[in-house]
């Protein structure tokens, strides 16, 4: 029986030194994924490398983030080159964290018309070179149902079985055929809504009646004020979607 103990706890070691060992292995490659979002990319230098490899370390937890997202970004005129810069590093670093946990995703530039910037993709590389190569346009108008209706059709095209979530961006203006709106928001079904409104109330019409949910609206007064919603964006993207409320 002594024996047979012995040979238990020898056995009990032998696996905690081997996820201890797994353990060790990931936080050096962790921090090596973290660094390299922190090249050309403000928004990821400011939340630091320790912060990104907590947001890492929680999507990974279960592969909380194995859903589908599409990341709709302002390429409107009400808004400057260097705020739309902050738009593409935030995308990057969002996307980049919840490939992590295992999601995809695509984007689009909005404006009077689209511009496509990526297909789905769970390249997280290859998806920010695409955010990256992505030029601002500085449409003179705001067509906010058009980007809307380019992420709910490339969802729509992935298997059913995962989460699907928009991240939409910008001021919150829509100037442009607003009356197609609700019409494409009838199209949701199971695709659920986020929103960044940077500049723009919180009790917005407009972005209350895209999210559907107060609690899935994230109000900045500026652009420079995006680091410190950064976590709560990924726990938001990352939670299980609900129905509309």
């Amino acid at each position: 029986m002594a024996a047979f103990g012995s040979c238990r706890l020898l056995l009990f070691l032998a696996a905690l030194i081997l996820t201890l060992g797994s353990v060790c292995d990931a936080q050096p490659n962790l921090v090596r994924k973290a660094r390299a979002l922190l090249r050309g990319n403000r928004l990821a230098q400011s939340v630091g490398v320790n912060g990104i490899v907590r947001l890492f370390k929680e999507v990974n937890r279960g592969r909380r983030c194995n859903m589908r997202l599409c990341f709709a970004l302002d390429g409107s005129g009400s808004i400057s080159p260097v705020q739309f810069k902050v738009q593409q590093d935030l995308v990057k670093l969002l996307a980049s964290v919840a490939r992590e946990g295992g999601a995809t995703f695509s984007a689009v530039q909005y404006g009077l018309s689209n511009t496509a910037i990526s297909t789905p993709t769970g390249n997280a590389p290859k998806f920010r070179r695409a955010v990256d190569d992505s030029i601002f346009q500085r449409a003179p108008r705001t067509f906010i149902g058009s980007g809307l209706g380019f992420c709910i059709s490339n969802l729509k095209t992935e298997p059913r079985g995962r989460g699907r979530r928009i991240l939409l961006l910008g001021d919150g203006r829509s100037n442009f055929f607003t009356l197609a709106l609700p019409l494409v928001l009838s199209t949701l079904n199971d695709i659920q809504i986020s929103a960044v409104g940077i500049g723009f109330p919180r009790n917005s019409r407009t972005l209350l009646d895209i999210t559907g949910s107060r609690s899935r609206l994230c109000a900045v007064n500026r652009y420079s004020d995006i680091r410190r919603i950064v976590f709560k964006l990924v726990r938001g993207l990352c939670m299980p979607v609900n129905t509309r409320t």
